[in-house]
């Protein structure tokens, strides 16, 4: 957050920043006793030495983070504390470097960690590789840091992190390995929507068309129609209201396969995504389906 607002301060004209910033956050570092610390915020002071033009400085504060790195006892915190500083030597331009850094990191991980570090640790080093676009490289340390539910739980977490970055053709890459499907449809809405409002609606007509079958096979009934609702309103927003219309038929049929409560707040949430994409006849057609009061405790008695 410093870093942050000495740059602030400096393209307002500010000519001590970051350089007073920088030398204040070192002399802090250099009083903290928490040598993980110190090594990653070292490595980060590093990048923004470098960014002043003063590679001298950048030279030695990277220099110190690897040595402090080095001094760390517990074997899994010196190869978190490696892998962060290999993510801050990409961002250096140092690519072959960083590259190197994880190459060592994952053999350490493989033959030095139990089997809980070992998977914390490579799911760490696949988010650096995610980081630094190397996809193949990423799945293969998920393979070895997790199975079944928590492989899908770290496919799903990168690609969620790649399309807030919006690296929609990494995300891509990942989200196809996600086994489960309410998981996937739930990142691929995620990514459509992204691709939608940035423009590349071609795109978004090309994946939607391809990503709907995986919706169609989750196995929960109320998950399927809520999911194949909000599909429904994306097709609104690509202009293809045949889609639309036989997407909400379709969740409102599988709504009413459901019973009690539970028919009653899917059938709302269909109204909604009715309502949002500008069907507001046809939101007020789904609500007269069930009682108005949707969101009633079960104590109350429903209108």
């Amino acid at each position: 957050l410093w870093l942050v607002a000495a740059n602030d301060f400096s393209d307002a004209g500010a000519s001590n920043e970051p350089y007073d910033t920088i030398d204040r956050i070192e002399s802090m570092l250099a009083s903290n006793n928490d040598l993980y610390d110190q090594s990653v915020y070292m490595s980060r002071l590093a990048v923004a030495s470098l960014a002043t033009i003063n590679k001298s400085k950048a030279h030695q504060l990277f220099s110190s983070s690897l040595k402090t790195a080095g001094r760390l006892t517990n074997t899994a915190e010196r190869i978190s504390a490696f892998v962060k500083i290999a993510q801050r030597y990409y961002d250096a331009r140092n690519v072959s470097l960083a590259a190197k850094i994880l190459s060592e990191a994952q053999l350490l991980a493989a033959t030095e960690l139990s089997i809980g570090d070992r998977s914390r640790i490579f799911g760490e080093i696949a988010a650096a590789q995610v980081y630094m676009g190397d996809i193949n490289g990423a799945v293969i340390s998920i393979n070895n840091a997790a199975q079944g539910t928590a492989k899908d739980q770290l496919f799903t977490r990168l690609s969620e992190s790649l399309i807030d970055q919006r690296k929609f053709n990494r995300a891509q890459l990942l989200l196809d390995r996600i086994s489960n499907d309410t998981s996937f449809s739930r990142i691929s809405l995620q990514l459509l929507s992204h691709l939608v409002h940035l423009g590349s609606a071609n795109k978004a007509r090309h994946l939607i068309d391809l990503y709907i079958e995986r919706a169609r096979r989750i196995d929960d009934v109320s998950e399927r129609a809520v999911i194949l609702s909000q599909y429904a309103r994306l097709y609104v927003r690509l202009d293809n209201a045949r889609a639309a219309s036989d997407l909400f038929a379709e969740s409102l049929r599988l709504a009413g396969g459901l019973t009690g409560r539970q028919k009653e707040v899917v059938r709302g949430l269909v109204a909604l995504d009715q309502a949002r994409s500008i069907r507001l006849d046809d939101a007020k057609t789904t609500l007269s389906l069930g009682p108005a009061n949707i969101m009633a405790t079960d104590a109350e008695p429903s209108r």
